[in-house]
């Protein structure tokens, strides 16, 4: 997934709930995302801790591997394309663009 091309794609389907599953080590948590939405947003919102710090896309503190789904992203100054080519995401930043979304933090 190209950086340029993802940026240019609508939300999925605008007002349908989209489920987000996060796998950290042996624990799972499943929640929805609200319509507009950062994936860290909606953790938030479901009082799920994640890794973060600067949430402006900087830092890379949030990175995370997507094995489900696709997402767009609002800033990117952390991850270079090749590491997002192998799957990895700014949860901080990262807009599903699909109707589930998984990603999985691999400490």
């Amino acid at each position: 997934m190209s950086e340029e091309s993802s940026l240019q794609q609508p939300e999925a389907n605008p007002g349908q709930p989209i489920v987000i599953t996060v796998v950290r080590g042996d624990d799972r948590y499943e929640f929805d995302r609200e319509e507009g939405e950062s994936l860290m947003a909606a953790a938030d919102r479901a009082q799920i801790h994640l890794p973060s710090s600067c949430r402006s896309g900087y830092c890379g503190t949030c990175m995370a591997r997507i094995t489900e789904g696709e997402v767009t992203f609002d800033e990117n100054h952390a991850l270079a394309g090749k590491v997002m080519s192998e799957g990895y995401i700014l949860v901080c930043q990262a807009i599903p663009l699909t109707e589930r979304v998984t990603i999985e933090y691999e400490f």
